[in-house]
Formats: structure tokens, sequence, C-alpha cells
């Protein structure tokens, strides 16, 4: 049948797609460690506020303030910079959320178009989908391009290279329970509190971006371990169970392509 065919078809591409992987895995290795698209970020030049990325960027690889040890800059620096989604730049009533998400770093995150700078996109449309924050963006609104901002920026973007607006709103609402006052201190008060910034909630948002974030990269890795397993070790025990797992299925569909053509026979 055409079904067998295709799946005897696939068995053998798999069998012998070494060649393809090595240099598919040699590419994403090197954009890697290289810092290339798409696992980079953007540039650290700050630019005037706008919620548009500008295509003239250099790429350098984002860490999400991994390993700066720069928490307590980084809260200072929110609740000084970010008392609601209006200083982030989106001013206008809330558009709706659309179906697409801005992709991880790991998986081309950086090589991605905002929302609003793909085809199509017509903010005059009542069907119109509300913008993403880039990073560049980001660093222009808090005026801060260094660790100190890569911290904020992974708690509001929870791992992907873009911020939106619904899920900025409900990060700030923890960050500022009483709804935006200041008072209480440099930083409101600490803990919790009816009302100022909530040093905590920003810490445990924090934690939580940077889990998205290594989670993704986790996948990332895995993926492509798998991958050059395969090329390093053709026979290792996974590779060879995913041979004989297609094995087993082409040998099912020849058994009942066999079975079928049998009673056909029979029934003539």
């Amino acid at each position: 049948s055409i079904d067998f065919s295709w799946r005897v078809s696939g068995l053998l591409i798999f069998q012998n797609m070494n060649q393809l992987s090595l240099v598919a895995c040699f590419w994403f290795l090197s954009s890697s460690v290289l810092g290339f698209a798409p696992f980079a970020s953007t540039n650290r030049a700050i630019r005037p506020t706008s919620l548009q990325a500008s295509s003239s960027e250099t790429n350098e690889l984002f860490k999400a303030g991994l390993l700066a040890n720069l928490e307590d800059e980084a809260a200072a620096l929110a609740s000084k910079k970010i008392r609601s989604v209006k200083d982030l730049g989106w001013n206008a009533p809330a558009k709706r959320r659309g179906n697409t998400r801005p992709r991880h770093w790991a998986f081309g995150g950086a090589g991605e178009k905002a929302v609003q700078d793909k085809p199509n996109y017509d903010p005059e449309s009542p069907m119109c989908v509300e913008k993403w924050l880039s990073l560049p963006d980001f660093y222009a609104v808090v005026n801060d391009d260094t660790a100190v901002a890569d911290t904020i920026f992974v708690a509001l973007a929870k791992g992907g290279a873009y911020i939106e607006r619904d899920v900025a709103e409900d990060v700030i609402a923890k960050w500022r329970p009483g709804g935006g006052s200041t008072s209480g201190g440099a930083f409101g008060r600490r803990g919790g509190g009816s009302a100022g910034f909530d040093e905590a909630a920003f810490l445990k948002t924090v934690s939580d971006g940077r889990r998205d974030f290594l989670l993704g990269w986790a996948a990332f890795l895995g993926i492509t371990g798998v991958a050059v397993a395969g090329i390093v070790f053709p026979t290792n025990p996974l590779q060879l169970a995913l041979v004989d797992l297609l094995e087993s299925v082409t040998q099912t569909d020849a058994k009942m392509a066999a079975l079928a053509a049998s009673k056909a026979a029979s029934g003539l």
C-alpha cells in the first residue's frame, strides 16, 4: 500500500540521515556558542522607547541575569521604573491576546519578529492583537542594559524573547498588591503588605521566569544531545530503540496489508 511504502521510505531515511544530522547539529551548536541567531539576544544599545525592535542589531547571548547576583539592584530598579504596564509603553486600552506566543530564546526567540512587525498587522482592525515588548525596547524603558535589566525582563517574559501585556499585568500585580503605591521604604514592604513594592514577590517571579528560561534550554540541549548521540554512537540504545519501533510499525503495516489482500482474494 501507499502508506506502507511511505513508512518503509521513512525507515530508510531515518537509518541514513547521519550526515544531514551532523551538519544540522554543528550549525545549532555553533549558533549557540558564537551567539548568532536564533539563540542570541539583541544588542545592548539604549534606543528611544517604542514597541518595535530595530532590525539593525548585533547579537549577544541573553543570560537572564543568571550568576550576576544582582537581584537586589533589579528590585530597586523595578520599584522605581515599573508601576504598571503604562510604564512599559502600553497606554491604550488593551487589545485581544492572539493565538501566537513569543518563542523561547532557545528555540529561535531572538530571530523572531514581534507580532506587530509581522505581515498583515493592522492596529486599526477590531481583531488586532496586542503588541509585544522587545528586549532592546525594555532596556530603553528602564534606561539600563545590564544584567540588572535582564533579571527584570525574565520575570516579565517568562522565558520568552518578548513581553506580553497580559503576562506583564499579572506579574506587576504581584509586585504591587496595593495597586502601584510606593509607600513603605525603598522597595515598599518587604515580604508583602497592602501597598508598596513587594520585593519577595518580585524575587519569586524572577525565580519562576528563570525556571522557564532554563527548562527551555534544557529541552533544547536534550534534543541536541540525542542528535549528537545518534551521530557519535549510532548503535546507542535510544537510537536502536527508535529503529526497532519503526521496524515494528512497518512490519505491522505489512501484515495488515497482506491480511487485507488475502481477505480480498478470498472474497473474489
